[in-house]
């Protein structure tokens, strides 16, 4: 399965939620490949 991964950017925390968010999603989904535009 692959995941396109996008959120708002309008801010430090957005980033740091999105990043945050990500890495639980692959530790959960580790087959997943997944794709995120702000890495």
């Amino acid at each position: 399965m692959k995941i396109y991964f996008a959120n708002a950017l309008f801010s430090h925390a957005d980033f740091n939620y999105n990043a945050q968010l990500a890495a639980q999603i692959r530790r959960a989904l580790p087959d997943v490949d997944m794709y995120v535009p702000q890495e």
